[in-house]
């Protein structure tokens, strides 16, 4: 729902880059117990980065691209324990219990195909967040964590980078606002209008199926086709009061 994912999500749905018939997506990193003062539920079951990070990722391109049919991935447990560096647990061992990188690829019913790589294995990377090819070009997309950032469109000709001050998107400044509560508003609003909010029960069963799928499909080397259905939500229109 940020300014700049809705505004990318407005160039795939106008054709500006024509249909988009692959993409890469990458979380990597060093892991969380660098900073995170109770580091070790983040690698016992039930978590790792496939489960905890890659949602972001993942709810990014269902409202992009529409749903997932089936997937594929291998994943990888480098390391058995790692060492707290955060807080008053700083020193103790932490005993991982799942997969801390998984590569993974995702076929969506309208064709796309998406490699996406989530890892807590990676120490440094020059790898973009979110990238999109269409028959047009190409859209580059910011840290899906975050709801602003700049979108770059490129062709063959070069690359055109929007920033924030050159996009609009409601609110009364006419500049986008890139509120971490807007789906909480607009959830709010959606149950007082009687409708489906657009973070919905809906697409969150969706992306855990997914995660679930991946999972599956690194521990038995087979495609996993999805059972659930989801169909992207509206877009934000410029005068929606979510207010």
């Amino acid at each position: 729902m940020g300014a700049s994912h809705q505004f990318a999500r407005g160039l795939v749905d106008t054709g500006t880059i024509g249909r988009v018939t692959g993409g890469i997506a990458f979380f990597l990193s060093a892991g969380m117990e660098d900073r995170h003062p109770n580091a070790e539920f983040f690698f016992k079951a039930g978590g790792g980065p496939l489960l905890d990070v890659a949602p972001y990722y993942l709810t990014v391109l269902l409202e992009l691209l529409g749903p997932v049919k089936r997937v594929a991935a291998m994943s990888s447990l480098p390391r058995a324990t790692r060492i707290m560096k955060a807080g008053p647990k700083a020193g103790a061992q932490i005993d991982v219990e799942v997969p801390t990188t998984f590569w993974c690829l995702l076929s969506f019913a309208s064709g796309t195909q998406i490699s996406l790589g989530t890892s807590w294995d990676v120490q440094a990377h020059s790898l973009p967040h979110i990238e999109l090819y269409g028959s047009e070009g190409t859209i580059r997309l910011p840290d899906p964590d975050q709801f602003g950032g700049d979108v770059h469109v490129g062709r063959k000709t070069g690359w055109q980078t929007f920033t924030s001050a050159e996009r609009r998107f409601g609110g009364p400044d006419g500049h986008f606002n890139n509120y971490r509560g807007l789906g909480l508003a607009e959830m709010s609003v959606s149950i007082r209008t009687r409708r489906e909010p657009r973070a919905s029960i809906r697409r969150a069963l969706h992306i855990l199926e997914i995660g679930e799928a991946l999972s599956i499909s690194a521990q038995t080397c087979k495609f996993v086709e999805l059972a659930s259905v989801y169909e992207r939500s509206a877009p934000f229109s410029s005068d929606e009061d979510v207010s």
